[in-house]
């Protein structure tokens, strides 16, 4: 299969992508895709941590309660952090630097 330069994709060229790539219909591809959002979605939901190898790192962060600006105090929060894997982060960079 030749190679073509992505410069964009949204969601349904995503979903196409992949699923000429694994050799699997759109519709296959997309429950597999709606799945993957809804367990994401739960992750969050119920604050449980998921590390995908080679993908990334998905868990939330407490954010204690802190002083802004203008003397105005925010309560303690939650934040969802997703960390792309090292591989993927790294894989812009060239040999040259």
């Amino acid at each position: 299969m030749e190679e073509t330069t992505i410069e964009f994709l949204d969601q349904d060229a995503f979903i196409t992508l992949l699923a000429q790539r694994a050799r699997f219909s759109k519709g296959d591809i997309k429950v597999i895709y709606d799945e993957m959002v809804k367990i994401f979605e739960e992750a969050v939901k119920n604050n449980v941590e998921l590390k995908l190898r080679s993908f990334g790192h998905l868990y939330i962060s407490n954010i204690p309660a802190r002083m802004g600006i203008k003397n105005k105090m925010y309560p303690p929060a939650k934040k969802v952090i997703f960390k792309l894997a090292e591989s993927i982060r790294e894989a812009h960079k060239t040999e040259e630097g």
